[in-house]
Order: structure tokens, then sequence, then C-alpha cells
């Protein structure tokens, strides 16, 4: 796997503001921002995915919904971690993504990332972030909390 290194200016920045908000409204603000980075990612799967039975499509979320199987297998994150999942819930979505012995590799994601992932959606992040703090601190500024 090749190395890639991402430059972005302003990210201590952004984490500054977010430290000065309450934990709850920062975890608020950098949930939305995840959600919409992720939108077009899961976009894109969603129309690289090739359809037999839907299945996969129809099991296909962008949050924090896992299946029993995939909860006891993830770590709960910390009071300061954020995470987003991608993708489908549906255990074959990882044959239909990489293959097996029984099934060729037919990758949606791994496509979807690379057109919409990476820096494009470290930028929405960042962007969404900074207009959440903002929105936030206009709202202090008014006198509402």
């Amino acid at each position: 796997m090749a190395i890639r290194q991402l430059r972005m200016e302003g990210l201590k920045e952004l984490e500054k503001a977010l430290l000065e908000l309450s934990t709850k409204k920062a975890r608020q603000i950098a949930r939305k921002a995840l959600r919409d980075a992720g939108k077009p990612i899961l976009k894109a799967y969603k129309e690289k995915t090739e359809v037999l039975t839907g299945t996969l499509l129809k099991n296909t979320n962008l949050g924090t919904r896992l299946n029993r199987r995939q909860r006891k297998l993830t770590p709960r994150p910390g009071p300061s971690e954020i995470e987003i999942y991608i993708g489908t819930a549906d255990p074959a979505g990882i044959a239909q993504e990489f293959g097996n012995r029984h099934q060729q590799a037919s990758p949606a994601l791994t496509p979807a990332w690379d057109a919409e992932g990476g820096p494009k959606a470290l930028e929405r992040i960042a962007k969404a972030l900074g207009q959440g703090i903002e929105r936030e601190s206009a709202r202090r500024a008014r006198g509402g909390g």
C-alpha cells in the first residue's frame, strides 16, 4: 500500500475552537461534519454497487449502525472520539468488495473512496467544522447558551 501524505492548514485552529465548546456540542458538530462529508462517498458507493438482489443496498448506511457481530468486534469510542461508518452492514459486502475463493471481487467502496474520499473528504470535513463552530459562536454571542 502506498503512503499518502496530506497537508492542510488551519486544523490546529479548528481543534482549539472545538475544545472551547462543550463536549456534547463539539461531538454534535463533528458528527454532522462527518456525515456531510460521507454523503458523497455513500452516493458514489451506491452508484457503483452491482445490484443482484438489492440486499447490499438495502443494508447500506452512513452512521454508527452496525450489526450485532460488528458491534462485538468494535470497541466503543472514547468520550472525545467520533466514528462514522460508510458502506453496508451486510457481511456479504466484504466478499462483494474483496472477493473470496467462490466469488470474484466487485469493488464499489474502494472506487467511491478514490473518487470522493481522501483530500476531498478532509476538505469537506474542515469546512463543515468551521461552519458549525461559527454557527455555535454566533448562537452564544446572541445569548443562546
